[in-house]
Order: C-alpha cells, then sequence, then structure tokens
C-alpha cells in the first residue's frame, strides 16, 4: 500500500536556491541584475571588476544615492523593494528592476558583502552574507553609493556550477551585458576590468553615436543610418546598420524598450521583414534601437529575470517599426552627405557632416562620356525598367574611375580618385538584378511571362478555397490566374521571378500564406527568396570574360543600386583599398 506523500512548506533556504535559477543562470545574470541596480539608484559611475570569469569575484560599485542601514538589510530580504508600492505600479513600470528578487536570490548561492552610504549619512555601513546566512555586519566609513562583492558564486550549489562553460565563455557574455547596459545608458560612465586588465574606461555622454564610437569603432558609425520616427504615442530612434554591418548572428542587435533591453519576437520579425529583401536570409545588421512607448501597453513581468517584453498591441508597433526602417533606408543614399545626432534620450541634436563618399557625378570622364548600348547580360534581364529608376544619388565609393581591366579572368580592377576598387562580376550583377525584380514587384509593375499554353490545376476543396481569396493578391505580384468552374484554375501566366518551379505548389503554398496572414508581408519572405534564385541564375559567371562595355555597364549599374557592397546572398560586391592604406602597408607615410 503506498504512502500519500506529505505536503509541507519549504523552508526560506530552499526556496532562495529554487528562485535563484531563475534569476541567476551564469555570472554574467548577477553582473546584469547589480548593474540595473546601481542604474536605479541615479549612479553616473560603474565600476565593474571580475575575476576568473565571476567564479572567483564580482565587484560592483557605483556612486549612486547608497542606502541607509535599516534599507540595506532589507534589500537582502525577497520580495523587498524601493521600485513599487502597489498593484497598480506594476502596469507602470519605469524603473529597471522591481521585483526584489534578484539580491536575495544571488546571496543565497555565493558570498556576498554589501557596503552602502547613504548620500543624507556620513557613516556607512556592510553586511556580510554566505549563502543566505548574515555572518557580519556594522558601520564603517565608505563613499556615497553602493558596493556589492559576490565571491564563490554557485559553490553551495554544485550542479549549477558544474555547468558553467568555459571561463573565455563566461567573460563573453559579461562583455557583452556591459556593452548592452552601456548602450542603453549612454549617460553613465562605466569601467569594466576584467583580471585587473581594462576592457573598457567610458566616459559618460549623451549623445548616442560617441558611445557607439568608443565601443566599436568611429568607421562604424559610416555604415549606420539615423532613425527618428514618431507615430501618435511610439518613438523610435537610434542607428540602423547598412549590408557592409551584416553578421551571420545577433551579436550587433540591440534594441530598447523605454531604455530597457528588450527581446520581443515581434521586433524581429519586423527587423527581418525589412532586411531581408535586401540580402537573403541568414545575415543580420547592426541595430540600436530605442523604442519610447506607453508603459502601460507593456508587460515586462514575464520572467523573473525580466529577458521579455510584451505589448498590448504587437500589431501596431510591428506596423510602425517597419514604417520607421524602410523610411530611414529609402534615405541612405543622403547618409553620405549627413548623419543624424541622436541623443541618449532618443532627441534629434544636430546634423553634422560626415566625410562623404563622392557620388558618381563624373562616373566617366570625357574620353569615355559615351553613351553605353544597352546590352543584355542575362535572359533574365528586367527589360523596359527606364520608369522604374530612382534619381537618387549613388554610393558608390568613388567619384571616377578608370578601368584598369579584369585579372584571374574574374575580378574586375579600377583606379579611384582615393585608392582601387576590385569588383566581383557575379555577386555585383546577382545585387543588380535583383533590384531590378524587386523594385518592378514594389511597383506592381511585376514583369510576367505569358505561357505557351495555359495550365489548368486541380487543387483540394481546402487549398482551392485559399487559392480564390488569394486571386487579387496573386495577380498584383505577376501571377494572372482566373477561376475555371468548380475547384478549377486557369494559368495564363507567371512573374519572371517564378523561375522553374512547379506551378501547382508554387501556387497553392503562396495562397496558404496568403490566407494565413490576410497581408502581403506574409509572401515577401518567399518572393525574395525566389527573386535571389532567379538573380543567381541570371548573374553573369565569375569566370566570363567581359569587353569593356560590359564592365562600364556593370559599375554603372552597380553604383546606381541601394546597396552596392553586398549581394543579395550576402557575399562581398566590391573590395575598396585607399591609398593611404596602401602608404600604410608599404611604410610610405613619412
Amino acid at each position: 500500500m503506498s504512502v500519500t506523500p506529505k505536503i509541507s512548506i519549504l523552508s526560506d533556504q530552499v526556496i532562495n536556491k529554487i528562485a535563484a535559477g531563475e534569476v541567476v543562470e551564469r555570472p554574467a545574470s548577477v553582473v546584469k541584475e547589480l548593474v540595473e541596480n546601481a542604474i536605479d539608484a541615479k549612479s553616473d559611475r560603474i565600476f565593474v571588476q571580475i575575476k576568473r570569469g565571476g567564479r572567483e569575484s564580482i565587484v560592483i560599485s557605483d556612486n549612486g544615492h547608497g542606502m541607509t542601514s535599516q534599507q540595506a538589510k532589507l534589500s537582502l530580504k525577497r520580495y523587498a523593494t524601493s521600485k513599487i508600492k502597489s498593484e497598480d505600479d506594476i502596469e507602470q513600470i519605469t524603473s529597471l528592476g522591481f521585483r526584489g528578487e534578484a539580491l536575495a536570490a544571488i546571496a543565497s548561492v555565493s558570498r556576498l558583502t554589501l557596503t552602502t552610504r547613504s548620500v543624507y549619512h556620513d557613516e556607512g555601513y556592510y553586511i556580510k552574507i554566505e549563502y543566505g546566512k548574515t555572518v557580519e555586519s556594522g558601520p564603517i566609513g565608505c563613499p556615497t553609493g553602493t558596493s556589492i562583492e559576490v565571491s564563490d558564486l554557485f559553490y553551495n550549489v554544485p550542479a549549477r556550477r558544474k555547468f558553467l562553460r568555459a571561463e573565455q565563455t563566461e567573460i563573453s557574455h559579461i562583455k557583452k551585458t556591459i556593452l548592452t547596459q552601456a548602450l542603453a545608458k549612454p549617460a553613465v560612465a562605466i569601467k569594466l576590468h576584467i583580471d585587473e586588465r581594462k576592457i573598457h574606461s567610458l566616459n559618460s555622454t549623451t549623445i548616442l553615436s560617441d558611445r557607439i564610437c568608443a565601443l566599436y569603432q568611429p568607421a562604424f558609425l559610416k555604415q549606420l543610418v539615423p532613425i527618428n520616427f514618431k507615430d501618435k504615442d511610439i518613438s523610435i530612434t537610434g542607428y540602423i546598420g547598412l549590408p557592409q554591418t551584416a553578421r551571420k548572428d545577433r551579436a550587433d542587435q540591440f534594441i530598447f524598450v523605454n531604455n530597457r533591453p528588450a527581446i520581443a519576437p515581434v521586433l524581429h520579425h519586423a527587423l527581418n521583414e525589412c532586411y531581408h529583401p535586401l540580402f537573403g536570409r541568414g545575415l543580420f545588421p547592426a541595430i540600436f534601437l530605442f523604442i519610447q512607448i506607453d508603459p502601460r501597453s507593456i508587460d515586462v513581468n514575464v520572467h523573473p529575470a525580466k529577458k521579455e517584453i510584451r505589448f498590448k498591441y504587437p500589431n501596431k508597433l510591428r506596423d510602425t517599426l517597419i514604417k520607421a526602417i524602410n523610411k530611414a533606408l529609402l534615405g541612405v543614399n543622403d547618409f553620405s552627405k549627413k548623419s543624424t545626432k541622436i541623443s541618449a534620450q532618443g532627441q534629434t541634436l544636430s546634423t553634422p557632416k560626415i566625410s562623404k563618399q563622392k557620388n558618381l557625378d563624373r562616373i566617366l570622364d570625357e574620353s569615355r562620356n559615351k553613351k553605353i548600348e544597352s546590352q543584355k547580360l542575362s535572359n533574365y534581364e528586367v527589360n523596359n525598367t527606364e520608369n522604374l529608376k530612382d534619381n537618387k544619388k549613388n554610393e558608390a565609393p568613388w567619384g571616377w574611375y578608370r578601368l584598369v581591366g579584369q585579372i584571374n579572368d574574374k575580378y574586375i580592377i579600377l583606379e579611384t580618385q582615393d585608392g582601387y576598387a576590385l569588383i566581383e562580376p557575379q555577386s555585383a550583377h546577382e545585387r543588380i538584378l535583383y533590384e531590378k525584380f524587386m523594385k518592378a514587384v514594389k511597383l506592381k509593375q511585376a514583369l510576367k511571362q505569358q505561357l505557351l499554353t495555359p495550365e489548368t490545376i486541380e487543387p483540394s476543396a481546402m487549398d482551392a478555397d485559399h487559392v480564390r481569396q488569394a486571386i487579387p493578391l496573386l495577380n498584383e505580384l505577376g501571377f494572372d490566374i482566373a477561376e475555371f468552374g468548380g475547384d478549377s484554375f486557369v494559368i495564363d501566366a507567371l512573374p519572371i521571378w517564378a523561375g522553374q518551379q512547379p506551378i501547382n505548389s508554387l501556387i497553392i503554398n503562396a495562397a496558404r500564406a496568403v490566407v494565413e496572414s490576410g497581408k502581403q508581408a506574409a509572401i515577401r519572405e518567399s518572393l525574395a527568396e525566389n527573386v535571389i534564385r532567379i538573380a543567381c541564375a541570371g548573374a553573369v559567371r565569375s569566370k566570363a570574360q567581359l569587353t569593356s562595355d560590359k564592365m562600364d555597364k556593370l559599375i554603372l549599374e552597380l553604383s546606381e543600386t541601394e546597396m552596392p557592397y553586398i549581394s543579395p546572398r550576402g557575399k562581398p560586391t566590391v573590395l575598396f583599398k585607399s591609398y593611404t592604406e596602401l602608404d600604410g602597408f608599404f611604410k610610405r607615410n613619412k
């Protein structure tokens, strides 16, 4: 006969250990929680010291308002906080911390020493805790602010300590945490030392671009586009990257909602929708976005670690973000002439000049300023698209060039006023064709290819209903579909981007996507993928010998694209080296 297990209330010590597992995953979690507490305490200087990846010790000191002895004791209790007072406060949280769990959780799985002094007192107070139990406390002389030392993290939880990664891995996570907080709060000066080696010494600034330059390189800012957009109660500011910033992970993507680092699928989906048509799947540009929104319309109390944010109106936010990014990217060619500085509070400060890339106003000197004969470079080139050309300034890294020729039957080499450029013809042509296709679709001038004989499809009853609903949109995208009686449909033409795909599955899959979302956005991704395939299939081969006229035409058309530096598959198109770099290599600077 089995015995019914007895239900009992867990001890505070066990409860704290369980809670710690949710809040403190690794040393970087400790750094995040303590830095956020320092920011909430109105600190403008924070010093972070790490030893052995955080296993040995983590010390975080700030010059915030500090605490009294009584407040210090309370801060180490679970659910003790100064950030909220009532249930209503949860609905409009503006601080980074508010749950009152972090310090208690950290103290339960480490040796922790808290030293603090209130701005209203001449004497400080310290508390030493070992794995949740206070072992020592009393008055102490110390500067205003708070310092917390955490050592022997997870020593009393061997299972958790065993799952810590290699020291360098943990250091990498800590660096990313500091990087995120430094971007979120440029007005806070932050120092980071790891194993007594200075990693960061960031001065306080009111200008976001200054903080970006300090964390990356000044040249990196030239690869970013300022964004400054407001729509009713949503404000979006910051910087978004050009394709040159793309990498295969999201390591350089930072989104802040009400100055809080945010993880939200709806935001990443919006980014993908805007950028995927530019250079395809699997690449992610640099993003530094600050979204200001009514605190009552977001929920940051999703997880104890406050990793995820939920939105009351996600579709509204998604559409606004897409508008903001598209507007910023439309002005990408003007970025060579000016850049908008964004303050740490998201305000537009000024529009100073940045060293600009010269436009192709003089792309051909008089000796070659002849009209280039219109020649097809492939069977897939879009014809009769002169009306699709934008009158935008060009973004190529040269004002004029002299064509040197083609080397290795592959690379086109140019002499420019500032250095030399190597162009990979296949990737360059892919970019040219891709943008022509996409412009045609965007302007609802998607080119069709008539079928020699109309084709009939007879999908299942459910799929037939999907196709029936999607016909207007599919026809906008270049199909020519009409009902043929019952559940049959006749197809007279396909868009040029459709390629050689099976007609039946192509139409059914596209129709399903349309019906599932009710928006054209639903099939943009698959559309872009198909366009990429066609562009790649129709591009010149990398080993093709090109005439001077064909090379000139390729160079000119590449310079007129929105994103001349990268192919739709994410491959570079141009390698540019300045004479300054060459002089440095050959030690000819003096």
